[in-house]
This record gives structure tokens, sequence and C-alpha cells, in this order.
């Protein structure tokens, strides 16, 4: 009876050490989505910094006066990736999710409602005040 156990334990380290290639692909693949949805959550949290929303029209935070669609705030989201995030805007797959993620309704990552009030607060890096 220990002889058995003993042989069936070097059977199912055999079997676990001869991975078929398809698993070890797959084993490839899992860290790149998980790079990609990191940098899909970081860059669109950067866009939402930089826009807010006020009555369905977009507004840049550096020109609250001017009211943009939604296709203009996009492009204006583009513009911004291009320069600051070069290895995102190349990968049109990721820029895709990127873009829909600002412009969806997720309060983390999306770009946020504006109340139509501005304040100065000092030490706050974030061009946004989000919750307070």
């Amino acid at each position: 009876m220990l002889n058995q156990s003993i042989e069936d334990n070097r059977n199912y380290d055999d079997t676990a050490t001869n991975s078929n290639p398809s698993d070890e692909q797959a084993q490839e693949v899992l860290p790149d989505k998980e790079n990609e949805e990191m940098s899909v959550w970081i860059v669109s949290q950067a866009v939402s910094d930089q826009l807010v929303r006020n009555d369905g029209k977009y507004l840049h935070v550096d020109y609250l006066g001017r009211r943009l669609s939604l296709g203009d705030a996009q492009s204006l989201a583009r513009k911004f990736i291009r320069s600051k995030f070069p290895h995102e805007y190349k990968r049109s797959g990721t820029m895709k999710a990127i873009l829909n993620r600002a412009f969806s309704e997720d309060p983390d990552c999306s770009v946020p409602l504006w109340d139509g009030t501005t304040r100065c607060v000092p030490g706050n890096h974030s061009r946004v005040l989000r919750g307070t």
C-alpha cells in the first residue's frame, strides 16, 4: 500500500512538470493582461484629472469657460495621452479601453461631475478634488 502511494505521487509530479505549451502561453498572457488593466486604470485616472462634467458637457480644468462635446473631450484626452503616455497611445486596444473607462460612469476613474466651484488647496497635487 505504501509503495502504491509513492508511485502515485511520482506520477503526479511527472504530470505536473510536463505541462503542455498552451498552459505556458496562458501563464505568459496573464501578466500582460494585468499590466494592461493597471495602465488603463492609471491613464484613465490621469485623463479624468484634466476634465470635469457639468450639465452634460465637458470642461477642461484649465479652461472652465469653454464647454466641450463628448467628441471634443475625447479628442483632448487622446492628445493628452499621446503626449504623456505615448506607449499606451500606440496600442489601439488599450487606448479604446482607456477612453471607455475615462468616459464611463465609474466614480473612481471617470471624468467627475463638477458642482461649479473652484478652490485653492495648498499641498494637494490633484487638479480635481474628489469627495471633499
